[in-house]
This record gives C-alpha cells, sequence and structure tokens, in this order.
C-alpha cells in the first residue's frame, strides 16, 4: 500500500494545479528525492498541455505471463543445480586419488536428462526477446533468484573455510568451489537487471547455456550412451547372480553337498542363474587347494570392468571351515 507520501500523488496534484514538470521536479530535488525516482514517478503521467496529467496504463500481472516466468525460473534452477552436480563429478574424475568418493553413472545420467529438458524452456524464457515493460513478476522473481544465488556464494565460501581450518583445502574441493561460484554468479545475473529496472540482458543467461551445454556433453562422455546404460543393467545383474551362486554354494555345503557343481537340495532348493545374461557362458565356478570357492563373472561396463584388482569380480568362500562344521 502507498503512503501518504507518495511522489505520485504529489505530481498528480502539482499538474492539476497549475504547476509545471520543471517546478515540480526542482521541488522534489530540493526534498531529497533521486533523479532516477522522479523520472520514474513522471514516467507514470502523460502530460498534454491544457488537460489534467493522465495516468498511464499500468502493467499487469496476466496469469499466463505468471505461469511462464515461473516455470522459467523453475528451469533456472535446475540448469544451476545439475549443471553443479555433473562438475561435481567431473572434478572428481580430474582429481583421481584425492579422497574416497568417486563419480556414480546413475545420478550422473538423471543430471543429463533433467539439463537436456529444462535446457530449452531456460532458453525459450530467458533468451527470447520480450518486448515492451518488463513483467512485475520477473522483478519479484529477480529478487528471489538474487537472495537464492548469494546464498549459496555464501555457503561456498563458509564451506571453503571450512575446509581450510579442517586442512581439507585440495584441487578437487577448489574445482569444485569454482564451479559453485560460476553457476551462482550467471543465475544471479541472468535477472540482475531486472533488480536496477533495466533492459533485460542476454549475455549471462547465453553463457548459462553454454555451460549446461558443456555439462551435458561432459556428462555424456562421463556416463556413455544408451548401450553403456544397458551393459551396466546387465553387469548389475551379473553382480546379483554371483552373489546369490555364493549363497547357494554355502547353503549347499552345510547340507554336505560337493561344491561345486552348483544344484539344489531340500534346504536350498532356487537355484541361482547360472549363465551369463548376454552371452549365456557359465559363470566362472573354482575351488583351490586351500578350500575357497571363487564365483567369478565378466563384466563389460566402464564402471565395472575398469577397476585395478581384477578379482573385483569375484565373490570368495572358504568351504572348508563349512564342512569341517559340519
Amino acid at each position: 500500500m502507498r503512503d501518504k507520501f507518495d511522489i505520485y500523488p504529489y505530481l498528480r496534484d502539482v499538474m492539476r494545479q497549475g504547476g509545471t514538470a520543471e517546478s515540480a521536479r526542482k521541488g522534489l530535488i530540493d526534498a531529497g528525492w533521486s533523479s532516477q525516482q522522479i523520472e520514474t514517478a513522471f514516467s507514470a503521467w502523460h502530460l498534454v498541455p491544457g488537460l489534467p496529467p493522465i495516468p498511464r496504463a499500468r502493467p499487469s500481472i496476466r496469469p499466463g505471463e505468471a505461469l511462464v516466468q515461473a516455470i522459467g525460473f523453475t528451469a533456472l534452477a535446475m540448469i544451476a543445480i545439475f549443471t553443479v552436480r555433473i562438475g561435481f563429478g567431473l572434478a572428481e574424475i580430474l582429481t583421481p586419488g584425492i579422497g574416497q568418493t568417486g563419480y556414480r553413472s546413475g545420478p550422473g545420467r538423471w543430471s543429463v536428462a533433467m539439463l537436456i529438458v529444462f535446457l530449452p524452456v531456460f532458453a525459450m524464457v530467458h533468451l527470447r526477446v520480450r518486448p515492451g515493460a518488463t513483467p512485475q513478476i520477473r522483478r519479484w522473481l529477480a529478487a528471489f533468484s538474487g537472495f537464492l544465488a548469494s546464498m549459496a556464494l555464501l555457503s561456498a565460501g563458509a564451506a571453503a573455510v571450512h575446509s581450510f581450518l579442517s586442512g581439507d583445502l585440495n584441487l578437487r574441493f577448489a574445482l569444485k568451489m569454482a564451479i559453485v561460484f560460476l553457476s551462482a554468479t550467471l543465475a544471479y545475473f541472468t535477472y540482475r537487471a531486472e533488480l536496477s529496472d533495466g533492459r533485460p540482458s542476454r549475455k549471462a543467461p547465453e553463457a548459462l547455456a553454454c555451460l549446461s551445454v558443456l555439462a551435458i556433453l561432459a556428462g555424456l562422455t562421463i556416463t556413455g550412451g544408451p548401450a553403456e546404460g544397458r551393459a551396466e543393467v546387465r553387469d548389475a545383474q551379473r553382480r546379483s547372480d554371483i552373489s546369490a551362486l555364493s549363497i547357494q554354494a554355502q547353503c549347499l555345503a552345510r547340507d554336505g553337498f560337493s561344491v561345486p557343481p552348483i544344484g539344489v537340495s531340500s534346504s536350498c532348493p532356487n537355484l541361482p542363474p547360472l549363465n551369463d545374461p548376454l552371452t549365456g557362458d557359465p559363470y566362472g565356478i573354482t575351488t583351490k587347494e586351500d578350500g575357497t570357492l571363487r564365483v567369478c563373472a565378466i563384466y563389460e561396463s566402464r564402471q565395472y570392468n575398469t577397476r585395478p584388482n581384477p578379482d573385483d569380480g569375484c565373490l570368495t568362500i572358504r568351504l572348508m571351515e563349512l564342512d569341517e562344521a559340519n
């Protein structure tokens, strides 16, 4: 609600009483109003000599425009968040040996999928030509985006200080903080012009869109395409199979059966898959002199097949101890 000292009714009264724009402007300057406030107030009236001041039509918030801007703001948030997530994964890959975390393909594909879906929405809302005045709803979203971006930057700064005090300030952490800083800054400047009633600029949204395109390409390179995804599904099935075979072998050994082969018994009636889901070849099941049983599978995806230890594809069970216990 406007208070009684608002500049707009003052200008209206001055003009109705025959005052000039110059005298009104001088009086407002003497009263401490800024030139920007004065010009904004004058722009609300259409002045015609010999006529009372005519109020200009003010843009209203249309439901359709509000919906578009809300979707655009959501797209901006999704672009910034998932660009950062892919950037974090890339930082972990570029800094091997620092820490114990690693990049997983599943979350990486979700990030790529979200960027592919929301990037066109972001482009349509923030890169299109918008004739006329900036919608009021966009100014409110500008303020809110500025708040969120500021909180992200302050939180990143606090995390950097905490890591420094904890002795964990390393190259991986520095790369992640740089990604957060860059994304938050571009998100803030996407709406920066609206905060000062200026003309919206395309530079920040174009830069953010380019950054998200690079993130998509990096994410696809890291996670692989659909073929790699199908290979990971089959590898997950292989790991499940050899785990089930190991449990079946333990059950048979407790019942006094000789393993291998792996079969069924009254206590162990369910036989797990014995063959690879893609090639149909049987899983490797071997015993050693020390009484251990090894159940192995050959993996095809990068997530499982690039581990330095070849025994990672095998599970080892000590059946000798189970036989002696019986």
